[in-house]
């Protein structure tokens, strides 16, 4: 199937991926920049939460969109998603949404195309707020000075696609928001499971778990270090990644998907990270294809188009054995396989 009848075939069962159930319906899906800022702000809206900056470049929207379905693609069809319960389904939805809908917000802050700013002293205070609530198998990069020198090297490169500020102003949005609501409205209209779990760990549906989906953003693009950066690395106090690798648990579930489905999603590549061309992306998605099968994912892109450079794409998406523990693999010339431990 291609990634686009994948989204279109969640996008229709909306209990698939709908978690505030008197979300309005907003018609079919589509990716131009106009619904899918609708679509992302409709979602965070229902449920209270601060609508996404409206600086964020339209090729950020779109990509994540796509990367919220394609997160949902792998949850049920990759993470055996139907194996857990309703509400613990319904829990993953919740932390899924949060994650993926403001994964990408500081990258606007990081670049100053919008103003706000945190001084060290206070984000290292946010961060050892945050850490503590990620499970154990991603001890490597529970260190709140470490992310700060990661923060630091990555801005020295001039690189903003890392969710190390986006995790600080995001935690502060949220439970600021939070504390709004409980003065401003009745509780019944809060969305808020509240006893439930998230899968695989034993973090409650509250208020606090807020602190998780931070945690989950703030780590999501610390990439490992190699020869070919090792003196950087070691030069910014980031020795301990140099030639380390992400070791797949079922504990860190929310971490896996934004990891994997952030890597393999497409939008980004063919656009960049500012303008979207909505008639470019329809095809990209018509023409990619994926097969989905228990803690495996084949992909391949037989198409040819010009704007989009299918083996950079197939190389960012082969890298991630190089960090993580999941194996990669080709089949024939234009198919790449990922296998992740746990098959």
């Amino acid at each position: 199937m291609t990634l686009w009848d994948y989204y279109h075939s969640i996008f229709d069962n909306r209990s698939l991926w709908q978690y505030y159930q008197d979300m309005p319906h907003l018609g079919k899906l589509t990716f131009s920049e106009n619904y899918c800022r609708l679509f992302i702000n409709n979602y965070l809206n229902t449920g209270f939460k601060c609508s996404i900056p409206g600086e964020m470049p339209s090729a950020r929207v779109l990509h994540t969109v796509s990367l919220f379905f394609l997160g949902l693609c792998l949850f049920y069809n990759v993470f055996e998603g139907g194996k857990y319960s309703e509400t613990e389904r319904s829990a993953f939805i919740h932390y899924w949404f949060l994650t993926c809908f403001y994964h990408d917000c500081g990258y606007i802050y990081e670049c100053k195309i919008s103003p706000w700013r945190m001084n060290t002293t206070s984000m290292r205070a946010k961060l050892k707020s945050i850490l503590s609530y990620l499970p154990s198998s991603l001890d490597i990069v529970k260190s709140p000075q470490l992310i700060i020198d990661y923060y630091e090297y990555r801005k020295a490169q001039k690189c903003y696609d890392h969710g190390i500020t986006g995790a600080i102003k995001t935690i502060s949005d949220l439970q600021n928001n939070h504390r709004n609501l409980l003065s401003k409205i009745k509780a019944k209209n809060i969305h808020d499971i509240g006893s439930s779990f998230f899968p695989g760990t034993k973090i409650k549906l509250t208020s606090d778990s807020f602190p998780y989906v931070a945690a989950t953003i703030a780590v999501h693009n610390i990439w490992m270090g190699n020869s070919g950066n090792a003196v950087e690395y070691t030069k910014h106090g980031l020795g301990s990644l140099i030639n380390g690798r992400y070791i797949y648990g079922d504990d860190a579930l929310l971490f896996w998907i934004l990891q994997i489905a952030d890597t393999l999603e497409p939008i980004k590549k063919l656009c960049g990270s500012y303008t979207a061309n909505t008639c470019l992306v329809n095809h990209l998605l018509h023409s990619i294809d994926m097969e989905f099968a228990p803690y495996r994912i084949m992909l391949k892109c037989d198409v040819i188009i010009p704007q989009f450079d299918v083996h950079s794409w197939y190389t960012c998406c082969e890298t991630i054995s190089k960090w993580t523990n999941i194996d990669v693999g080709k089949k024939g010339s234009k198919s790449i396989v990922l296998v992740i431990p746990g098959s």
